[in-house]
């Protein structure tokens, strides 16, 4: 009885943690009902379905014809409006990203509910109910664009605003502190020790925070925060995971680099010892439904293999002899000339 107890009270505390999350890596749709005349239409129906996995929200326009639906995860939906006297108003592709406040201005026509009147190929939606200030980095900028190392946190640079600099900053107590906060799907994942994008003390970590292949699309918020950011005094990044769908989907890569295929470095030139550089970058993705409708996964996996030769990749003067492979040294990449 009294493990039963304790389980219970740990899931409940886990199910607690992740009610607590969800306004940071979900979206909200919200929007008013009018009727031809411009007046608003209290009492409509309104259904907001998720288009990839069926997930839908049943909700009911107010006295003032508004209506909301929050913690949505970031995808595409369709809303459907309808109400007695009215044609049945139908508006696919509405696409949130997350933390988007998306404002719907919804007009019924007169008609049978039978009749359908369907909105498709509006212009994008500015969203104009939050003053959160910031940019959204999505799904086909992430695929598209190259990344050198494959370190998603590269894709800030993209934001209006970012520039590369060094890493000084107000401190709060860390040993380096450069103000922004780094969150996964709402989560704190900044270090312990700092929270450098690419971490501290000259980690060369590859796969930083999330693999890029897993990466759905983040917000990067830079000002005007909203009541759920915090513990912050710069930018606040916050990478989205994919999730599954009711379709499977997947991919596997690979990239690679060799110094065979490198040109030599310009202070390193023949007959100068070349050291060697073996990069493979590798893995795979797959999502899909484990129930219809109702249960998904998806799942990533990459990995790296890194090989800088047995005196870790420094070059050398000719007729040095190298450290047997068992005794090399674990060096940060190196593009200059040892001397």
């Amino acid at each position: 009885m009294v493990i039963r107890r304790l389980v219970l009270i740990t899931l409940a505390m886990l199910w607690a943690a992740v009610l607590c999350l969800a306004q940071l890596d979900t979206a909200t749709i919200l929007g008013t009902v009018f009727d031809p005349s411009g007046a608003v239409v209290p009492g409509a129906k309104v259904v907001v379905q998720n288009m990839g996995t069926s997930a839908t929200v049943e909700l009911t326009s107010d006295g003032s014809g508004n209506f909301i639906a929050p913690v949505l995860p970031v995808g595409k939906y369709k809303v459907t409006v309808s109400l007695t006297g009215f044609s049945t108003y139908v508006q696919e592709g509405v696409k949130v990203s997350v933390a988007d406040r998306v404002q719907l201005s919804i007009t019924l026509k007169p008609g049978a509910v039978t009749q359908e009147v369907t909105v498709v190929g509006q212009t994008p939606l500015v969203e104009t109910a939050s003053t959160t200030l910031g940019s959204v980095i999505g799904t086909q900028q992430i695929v598209d664009l190259p990344l050198n190392g494959r370190a998603v946190d590269q894709l800030v640079m993209l934001a209006p605003g970012v520039v590369a600099g060094t890493y000084n900053g107000a401190s709060s107590g860390r040993l380096w502190e450069n103000g922004q906060k780094w969150l996964l799907d709402g989560g704190d994942t900044s270090q312990i020790d700092s929270d450098l994008a690419a971490g501290g003390y000259g980690s060369t970590a590859r796969v930083n925070r999330v693999s890029v292949d897993a990466v759905a699309e983040f917000r990067l918020v830079n000002s005007s925060y909203s009541a759920e950011y915090g513990h912050s005094i710069g930018a606040v990044i916050n990478f989205i995971s994919k999730s599954g769908t009711n379709e499977y989907h997947g991919s596997i890569f690979e990239f690679f680099r060799n110094d065979k295929l490198d040109a030599r470095n310009a202070f390193n030139p023949a007959p100068l010892y070349k050291p060697p550089r073996r990069l493979n970058q590798f893995g795979g993705t797959l999502g899909g439904p484990l129930v219809k409708d109702k249960l998904f996964f998806f799942t990533n996996y990459e990995g790296v293999r890194h090989d800088l030769g047995p005196h870790g990749g420094l070059p050398r003067l000719p007729g040095f002899r190298a450290p047997a492979r068992g005794g090399h040294v674990a060096a940060a990449e190196w593009d200059g000339v040892a001397l």
